[in-house]
């Protein structure tokens, strides 16, 4: 009697590279936590063509923690109140710096490091701006892609001092949430696959 052959597992999308999304989760980002849901919940959902890979951090000075590490976008689920509690102090630098030397041990060419935030740092002890900075430019370099989602309008101003082009940056405050979060993963999801990021508000 003939054993019938397994079928051999389908092999992985090439170029389809790796998201680190960062999230805030402190206690000033309270007051706008649906839209941090929200945003989080419409990106997610609008990437899953891409078959990327997919790494969740989150943080405040109780925590720098990895929700999803490297995981099928696939398998990402939305946030809601009970997963997302917002607390505690702000480690802005501190949680970029940790994060951007995670992605450098991937060894991912294609790299999307997107954070969200309200911009108030107060209260980091290993990274500075300047080396936050430091460590954006030379990626930047490498080809990686920074998005700063504010949700205040000087965060135009925050994200231009940590080296992310104003070109990058989207405001809550002037741009709907959902209208933001649809409109960046059109850019990374064809990014993630083809390895060329094209603005989504530049005309063809």
């Amino acid at each position: 009697m003939k054993t019938k052959k397994k079928a051999a597992p389908k092999p992985e999308k090439k170029g389809a590279g790796h998201v680190f999304y960062l999230l805030d989760e402190t206690g000033s980002m309270t007051i706008r936590k649906n839209d941090a849901i929200g945003g989080f919940n419409t990106y997610v959902e609008s990437m899953k063509k891409s078959g990327c890979k997919f790494t969740l951090v989150l943080f405040n000075t109780t925590k720098v923690e990895t929700r999803h590490k490297a995981v099928p976008i696939s398998e990402v689920k939305p946030l809601d109140v009970v997963t997302y509690k917002p607390t505690a102090c702000t480690p802005l630098y501190d949680a970029i710096g940790k994060t951007i030397k995670d992605a450098d041990d991937t060894g991912d060419e294609h790299v999307i490091f997107v954070i969200t935030s309200d911009g108030e740092e107060n209260s980091s002890r290993e990274y500075t701006k300047e080396g936050v900075k430091a460590l954006i430019e030379e990626r930047t370099k490498k080809g990686w892609v920074f998005e700063y989602m504010g949700v205040l309008f000087d965060n135009f101003l925050s994200a231009g001092h940590l080296g992310i082009s104003r070109a990058t940056v989207y405001s809550n405050s002037s741009f709907p949430v959902g209208d933001a979060a649809r409109a960046r993963a059109s850019s990374h999801a064809d990014y993630t696959v083809s390895g060329n990021y094209k603005r989504w508000d530049k005309k063809k």
